[in-house]
């Protein structure tokens, strides 16, 4: 297995920079204008053995690489409203569902009591869903090139009920839940034993099998190696009701609107010395589940995450941020474009470009509020950026902020105020030096003159939360102004530590109340008096790099429900009155499946 990844990875950054509009022996020429879209397997078999063969044979003269909390109601913070996310708790109105490595903890919301646990033998954690009376676990198992979706039966005051197990080929890159269908992005190796009297492809009929080529990606060449499946299941009919839609590429970036599903891929062209980013665009019948794609377009820059995507639904345009490296004749250096894009056809045409803000820095945080953009940018200070996309035509950068250090992640608080959670930096003169935790408090009712309230560091270099890249480790409770994330302490906060990490001090997580725009710290949560011994030392040194997704063994949740503020970790859940003050009550999961590796 180890060595099919790494012949492919060697391949891809060879073939990537070929061009390819090739030939079969009966002289068809294979259309670059549009999208390819195949009649049956047998013309997939054939394409694809054309291809291989006129990528290797123009390989010899490429010098190509690839460059490769949920609010008081029990919902999770998301993203796009209407399309819900995987994340390790979740609710209904009578029970609640907790990720704890290969189990899912199941409490009773009622007494508060645990009623059961389900165990999945599985090499990751399961991702989660529910719906009203449906509990949909994604479990990938272990050595096989495939993952189970489990639908189980929910009924008050009971266990789960297993119905029916469906397997899907792949790996899963992404997931959502939208109008009732989940929604599988899968990553697959285009299988090597296909042939022309191959019934389907990877589950999906033939003729659901697309090339997104444009004209103007004539000179990029894409090996029929990758292929990304995107899987609309209905959770009613338990999957039963089912559609299918292979894309014969890989995909690195994904975002869903409600109608919609965009990919991405990102590139070096040496020939002009630039990153450009290849997108697709998916469309979702919300009426009957079917997928098909609608558009594909080629952007200027390289896309950070899901967070430099918005898709505007009044205005059908889609807004993308990125950021590019450019080189060549005497010229080095970095600069960040948002991009909108319009559906033309199947084309999706920039409509309107902003370039330049930010020059030499790197995107590090992006959000989306009504019509306006935040962007922050790095490189030694933190600049945050306001960008007003009322005119999709013409966007206009109204306001600029540089403050110390630099936010990862961008949270809108309502009434003009925005938190951003990163890490403060130690400026060295030329370059910075990443330290504590940094949560800040900006003032954004004003786009031309956006201001920093408040901010607080937490610890110093080697500190982390999950926050930092994870929206749904973020709290914000906007009736009692209360912001809640966990929290790594390592280092005397009042101290920067250079590039050596610090000593661990505390784990749990923060909360602040937010007074006239100052945020005044409540109080510091931990679980550690319920962890395992074994965590507990393993948590002393679990120190992070800025850009790692560090997670804590100690709190990862945090949830309003009932009137209540719950903390949950992989041991328990503890449960405090609205202000924080006390607590009221705790629950310790039974056994001890948690490893702390």
């Amino acid at each position: 297995m180890y060595f099919r990844v790494g012949l492919i990875a060697v391949l891809l950054a060879q073939f990537s920079g070929c061009s390819f509009s090739g030939k079969s022996k009966s002289g068809s020429k294979f259309s670059l204008d549009g999208f390819r879209k195949f009649k049956d397997c047998g013309e997939i078999a054939q394409y694809v053995s054309t291809a291989r063969r006129v990528v290797v044979a123009q390989s010899a003269n490429s010098e190509g690489t690839t460059g490769s909390s949920i609010n008081a109601d029990g919902q999770t913070n998301l993203q796009e409203a209407g399309v819900d996310e995987k994340d390790d708790i979740k609710v209904t109105q009578d029970a609640i569902f907790v990720v704890r490595e290969n189990d899912v903890v199941v409490i009773d919301r009622a007494t508060k009591t645990e009623r059961g646990i389900l165990s999945f033998e599985a090499w990751s954690s399961p991702s989660m869903y529910v719906t009203s009376n449906k509990l949909v676990i994604i479990s990938a198992r272990s050595g096989a090139e495939s993952v189970d979706v489990k639908f189980y039966d929910l009924k008050e005051g009971t266990m789960p009920v297993l119905v029916s197990t469906a397997s899907v080929s792949g790996w899963v890159k992404e997931s959502r839940v939208n109008n009732g269908r989940l929604l599988l992005i899968m990553s697959n190796w285009f299988p090597s034993d296909f042939s022309p009297s191959t019934p389907d492809l990877l589950g999906a009929p033939c003729e659901k099998t697309v090339v997104p080529y444009l004209e103007q990606a004539s000179e990029q060449s894409f090996l029929p190696t990758n292929l990304t499946s995107i899987h609309s299941l209905d959770i009613k009919s338990h999957g039963e009701d089912r559609d299918v839609l292979n894309i014969l590429d890989d995909a690195q970036q994904i975002y869903a609107s409600v109608g919609h599903i965009f990919l991405s891929k990102s590139l070096y062209r040496w020939e002009t010395g630039k990153n450009q980013t290849h997108i697709r665009q998916i469309d979702l019948n919300i009426e009957n589940g079917s997928l098909d794609i609608s558009a594909a377009g080629i952007i200027d820059g390289v896309i950070k995450n899901k967070w430099a995507f918005k898709y505007f639904e009044d205005k059908k345009a889609l807004a993308v941020a990125t950021n590019s490296f450019i080189s060549g004749a005497g010229e080095n250096r970095q600069t960040n474009y948002l991009q909108t894009l319009v559906q033309e056809s199947q084309v999706l045409k920039v409509a309107g470009k902003l370039e330049g803000f930010g020059v030499d820095e790197d995107i590090r945080a992006m959000r989306y509020v009504d019509n306006m953009a935040y962007a922050v940018t790095f490189k030694k200070t933190d600049p945050l950026f306001a960008i007003d996309l009322s005119d999709v035509n013409s966007p206009k950068l109204m306001g600029e902020l540089k403050v110390p250090g630099f936010s990862t992640m961008l949270h809108p608080l309502g009434q003009g105020q925005m938190l951003g959670v990163g890490f403060d930096a130690e400026d060295l003169g030329n370059f910075s030096l990443f330290q504590g935790v940094q949560v800040s408090l900006f003032d954004v009712s004003e786009p031309e003159n956006p201001a920093r309230l408040d901010v607080k560091i937490n610890g110093s270099r080697g500190s982390s939360s999950e926050a930092t890249f994870d929206h749904h480790a973020l709290f914000y409770d906007a009736d009692n102004k209360i912001v809640g994330l966990p929290m790594n302490v390592f280092g005397n906060p009042s101290e920067t530590n250079g590039s050596n990490y610090g000593e661990f001090k505390s784990s749990g997580s923060v909360f602040y109340k937010i007074n006239d725009g100052h945020l005044d710290e409540m109080t510091r949560i931990s679980h550690a008096d319920i962890m395992s011994s074994s965590c507990l030392e393993a948590q002393k040194m679990n120190v992070s790099w800025w850009s790692s997704e560090n997670k804590s063994f100690d709190v990862r949740r945090i949830v309003s429900l009932d009137g209540e503020i719950l903390t949950v970790s992989s041991f328990g859940i503890k449960f405090y009155d609205p202000n924080l003050a006390n607590m009221t009550h705790q629950i310790v999961f039974s056994g001890d499946s948690v490893t702390c590796l």
